[in-house]
């Protein structure tokens, strides 16, 4: 029986852990926050995003963020 580790995602995490959770920029949490898609919120001087939330909010702009497939000169790769 192979053992396969899970990856345990964080209820909730800084704009700056963003390209590593999200791979966006927290430059755009902000900018999706300043919009209103998503919610930053301060706890004790540190702001938080609710993982989930980004997440389903990615989700919802289907191929905005990338979902095509790549295309090389013409064709799909």
């Amino acid at each position: 029986m192979t053992h396969h580790p899970r990856t345990i995602t964080p209820a909730s995490c800084r704009p700056t852990e963003a390209p590593a959770v999200f791979g966006v920029s927290k430059d755009k949490i902000y900018d999706w926050a300043r919009e209103g898609h998503i919610t930053i919120y301060k706890s004790g001087g540190v702001s938080l995003v609710i993982v989930s939330e980004v997440l389903d909010f990615i989700r919802s702009l289907g191929d905005q963020m990338g979902d095509q497939p790549k295309q090389r000169f013409g064709k799909s790769i």
